[in-house]
C-alpha cells in the first residue's frame, strides 16, 4: 500500500507544482527552457504513474475489509440510491419540483 500512496504523492505532487509553487515553475521553465521542462516532466510523470500501477497491483493481493453496512442495511441504501440518481437526472431537466423546493438537487443526490 505504501507504494501505492508514493506513487500518488509523485504524481499529484507533480502536477500541484504549478498551483503549490507557480514563481518556482516559472524559474525552472526559464531556467531549462520548456521543451526541456516538458521533457523532464513527461518522464517523472510515467515514472508515477508506473509505480501507481505497480503499488495498486501490490494492494490488489492483500485486500482489507475496512468497512461492512449491516445485512438490516441493504434495502435502505438501494431505497437512498434511487432517490439520489432521480436527483441527479433532476437536476439535468430544465424546469422541475425538484429544483424549486432543493435549489441544486444534484448536490443534494450526491449527499445523500
Amino acid at each position: 500500500m505504501s507504494v501505492l500512496v508514493a506513487g500518488l504523492v509523485v504524481f499529484l505532487g507533480l502536477h500541484s507544482i504549478g498551483v503549490i509553487a507557480p514563481k518556482w515553475r516559472a524559474q525552472r521553465v526559464a531556467h531549462m527552457g520548456v521543451g526541456r521542462w516538458k521533457l523532464v516532466f513527461s518522464v517523472l510523470s510515467l515514472v508515477g504513474l508506473a509505480i501507481i500501477v505497480w503499488g495498486y497491483g501490490m494492494a490488489r493481493t492483500q485486500s482489507v475489509v475496512l468497512w461492512t453496512a449491516p445485512p438490516a442495511m441493504r434495502h435502505v441504501t438501494a431505497l437512498l440510491s434511487i432517490i439520489a440518481f432521480i436527483l441527479v437526472v433532476a437536476s439535468h431537466a430544465p424546469r422541475n419540483h425538484f429544483k424549486a423546493a432543493l435549489g441544486h438537487p444534484m448536490t443534494a443526490g450526491v449527499g445523500l
